[in-house]
């Protein structure tokens, strides 16, 4: 997953600077340009970044489901961890 978001965040960063062609057609629509869609890009991106939160906070959950402890502390701590995904 580490090396999953961070591919994914290179790309978005270099998505991003280049979204336009030139660069400065981002603010200064009056110069002759072209951009991407990026109302396209903005929600591929937000769909991308809510997954990758999700799985994050999913992954430790069936690892501590394996712990030895007393029911009522495992449980305990499989909602502080759960919490952590509001």
């Amino acid at each position: 997953m580490i090396a999953l978001i961070s591919a994914y965040g290179l790309a978005a960063l270099i998505c991003n600077i280049f979204a336009c062609t030139p660069i400065h057609y981002f603010w200064n629509r009056n110069i002759p340009g072209h951009c991407i869609n990026l109302m396209v890009y903005w929600f591929c991106n937000a769909v991308f970044n809510i997954i990758t939160d999700i799985v994050v906070c999913v992954m430790p959950l069936p690892v501590l489901k394996d712990l030895r402890l007393p029911k009522k502390q495992k449980y305990s701590l499989l909602l502080v961890f759960a919490l952590g995904g509001l």
